[in-house]
């Protein structure tokens, strides 16, 4: 079944360099510099936004996209699409969607001595395909 969301991150209207998202998860992350990773489903990113976790877990991950992405920026004029997706009153978040297929290459782990001076762990990432 395909969401709207999935069919609204198809709809690309920006190329952009360092969207970030940040995910919350019980255990470390299984990555490696140069694994390649792709987007199951459409994801929310942020264009240097504020966004804030709902679910708080042990480890938090940020991960940068290092040059540019192609998106689909969150128009917060329409309210159909901010309803749909749940963004209303959410501007400041800033929000882009990565359509499923996505290719990121990891280029940068952050170490757990990251987790704790800053409280997360950074991944950078570079837009492949």
């Amino acid at each position: 079944m395909i969401t709207y969301k999935n069919k609204l991150a198809t709809q690309i209207t920006n190329n952009v360099t360092g969207i970030g998202r940040q995910i919350s998860v019980n255990d470390f992350l299984d990555l490696e510099v140069g694994q390649i990773m792709t987007v199951e489903n459409a994801e929310s990113w942020s264009d240097h936004g504020e966004f804030k976790i709902e679910t708080v877990k042990d480890i938090d991950y940020v991960f940068i996209c290092n040059n540019a992405c192609p998106v689909h920026e969150v128009d917060y004029d329409d309210e159909e699409e901010c309803y749909e997706l749940g963004a209303e009153d959410c501007e400041y978040e800033r929000e882009v969607l990565v359509p499923a297929g996505t290719q990121f290459k990891v280029t940068f782990i952050g170490s757990e001595h990251d987790l704790e001076e800053m409280g997360f762990i950074t991944v950078d990432v570079e837009y492949i395909n």
